[in-house]
């Protein structure tokens, strides 16, 4: 018998001020910002984001590490 575990993915941690600016950056890059998006549903560890991606990342918010994208407390 296997069992379900739920992961949390990474968008499930997303603070909310770095999610509203990617939903405004998607009107002018939605081509990025869905790879990103995809990224964060897809990904379990923030260690497991792909450089490319963080590039991306980083294009929009700025942030030095992507830790501080996401919430700890969950």
């Amino acid at each position: 018998m296997k069992l379900k575990t739920d992961k949390i993915r990474l968008i499930d941690k997303l603070k909310p001020e770095y999610s509203a600016i990617f939903e405004k950056s998607n009107l002018e890059f939605p081509e990025l910002v869905a790879r990103i998006i995809y990224c964060f549903e897809e990904t379990e560890f923030v260690s497991d984001i792909p450089f490319g991606i963080w590039i991306d990342i980083k294009f929009f918010t700025n942030v030095y590490s992507p830790f501080d994208l996401f919430t700890d407390n969950i």
